[in-house]
């Protein structure tokens, strides 16, 4: 029992630094690049730190446990806005907001008949996971063909993060499994501290390339067009009517200096 105590608490504090090196490693991408991949990456490392601490304190009863689990809700809502940047796949979140509040309500009048946790927690842990879960089903199904390995990584990363929102209700309140469900959140949080930064960069890094192809295609294209000594209509004559004017006028200035007879 106190070994397990020890890697517990050892877990905790190992996951408390990688949150805090991810929030400041995505603020000083965004610092740098104002992308809005990069502000997706902040605000999913932002919201898990807030989540990480709203569940933290929200521990008294069973049922402020599964309150708290509610605060996973923005997490995932970043997450699945990550997904759909680097997918390209719609994300409506709106409907999913509607139905985190439908189901605390629900679990609300459910904890008040007496059930279990596992009940209790059952329709706020689906509503926490759904934007992530729909977003990258979507993603799968449409577009996984077309995507890069780091984008797909992110993918079966957030799937991944979906599934462990899903056992909360079954192994939250089971406190042998406490260790071995927080070992698997570490690990998710580590594939996605590495999987979000390199989707990231490597769509953002493609776009510059590609839009700087552009405007190299559209400079040759205007030096064809327009060449450097091509002149237009009435420049010409302007420009002979301004070197004859300033012809009489440097001969005039040399006749003034020329010395009297």
């Amino acid at each position: 029992m106190g070994t397990d105590v020890a890697v517990f608490q050892y877990l905790l504090g190992l996951y408390v630094v990688v949150m805090l090196c991810n929030v400041a490693l995505s603020g000083a991408l965004y610092w740098k690049n104002r992308s809005q991949l990069y502000r997706a990456l902040l605000a999913l490392w932002v919201s898990g730190a807030f989540a990480f601490a709203a569940q933290g304190v929200l521990i008294e009863t069973p049922f402020l446990v599964a309150l708290g689990f509610s605060a996973v809700f923005p997490t995932n809502l970043a997450l699945a806005h990550l997904v759909a940047l680097a997918t390209g796949v719609p994300l409506s979140w709106k409907r999913f907001a509607l139905a985190l509040f439908v189901a605390v309500l629900l679990s609300v009048g459910i904890g008040a008949a007496g059930a279990g946790f596992t009940l209790t927690s059952l329709p706020i842990a689906v509503a926490v996971a759904a934007p992530t879960l729909f977003t990258s089903l979507r993603a799968i199904r449409t577009r996984w063909k077309g995507l890069r390995i780091s984008a797909r990584a992110l993918v079966l990363s957030a799937v991944a993060f979906t599934a462990h929102n899903l056992d909360f209700p079954f192994l939250r309140d089971n406190q042998p499994f406490a260790t071995f469900g927080f070992t698997i959140a570490f690990v998710i949080v580590f594939a996605l501290s590495i999987t979000g930064p390199a989707a990231a960069l490597e769509l953002i890094t493609e776009r510059e390339a590609r839009l700087a192809h552009e405007l190299d295609t559209a400079r040759k294209i205007q030096t064809k067009i327009l060449p450097q000594d091509t002149k237009l209509p009435g420049l010409e004559e302007k420009g002979v009517s301004s070197r004859i004017r300033s012809s009489r006028s440097t001969t005039s200035r040399i006749g003034c200096r020329s010395p009297r007879r």
